[in-house]
């Protein structure tokens, strides 16, 4: 689906461009689900007020980036169609493989919760170590926790995310404590602290991928 004030459900197999996917919990209940019935009043456009909070978080992050194109699964397969969840779900790999990038909801705990929150700020002090090679430190009061805030988080326990997450080129957590960038090569918090530069599929013993 297109991005704006009123957001249109794209059916057409033509399109071309970037997209990004949304990695989310449905909750108890699925919101704004499309049906045979009402699919064609949501290709004529879903006003953007009246999108789950999580959703709406998605399509403003979308706007900011400049990314026309958003793929959530509870809106883009007609949830009472078997034909087409058939052939949607045999697609799920390739929609997550070739996505621009993954925003991972890891603080909403369904459709219905924020993960764009105001925190207070943190305050850190930036250090600039001289001896021998140049080396930037960041001393922050409040420290990332990449393990407690993703890896354990209330996402990550769904089946369905090791798939979103292992085949994404690019993550985006949004964690209730930190805001943190994974790609295959490397992974960052918004503190400034660089975490990793080890690919976590082959730390887990999961396929290596070369997509780029």
């Amino acid at each position: 689906m297109t991005v704006g004030n009123s957001i249109p459900l794209d059916v057409s197999k033509d399109w071309k461009g970037h997209y990004i996917t949304l990695s989310h919990c449905w909750g108890q209940s699925v919101p704004l689900k499309p049906t045979i019935f009402s699919l064609q009043q949501h290709i004529e456009g879903i006003p953007l007020k009246s999108l789950p909070k999580t959703f709406r978080d998605a399509a403003m992050i979308c706007s900011r980036i400049g990314v026309r194109y958003l793929w959530i699964d509870s809106l883009c397969i007609i949830q009472d169609s078997y034909t087409d969840w058939l052939q949607q779900s045999s697609e799920m790999g390739d929609i997550y493989a070739n996505s621009y990038c993954t925003i991972s909801a890891t603080a909403a705990k369904n459709a219905f919760e924020r993960y764009l929150v105001t925190r207070p700020s943190v305050r850190s002090i930036q250090l600039v170590q001289k001896h021998g090679k140049e080396q930037v430190i960041f001393w922050s009061c409040l420290l990332s926790n990449f393990s407690a805030d993703v890896e354990e988080g209330h996402l990550n326990s769904r089946g369905w995310v090791l798939q979103e997450r292992i085949l994404s080129k690019r993550a985006l957590h949004f964690t209730p404590g930190h805001f943190y960038w994974e790609c295959l090569s490397y992974t960052y918090a918004e503190d400034s602290c660089f975490l990793s530069q080890h690919d976590y599929r082959m730390e887990r013993g999961y396929p290596h991928s070369k997509r780029r």
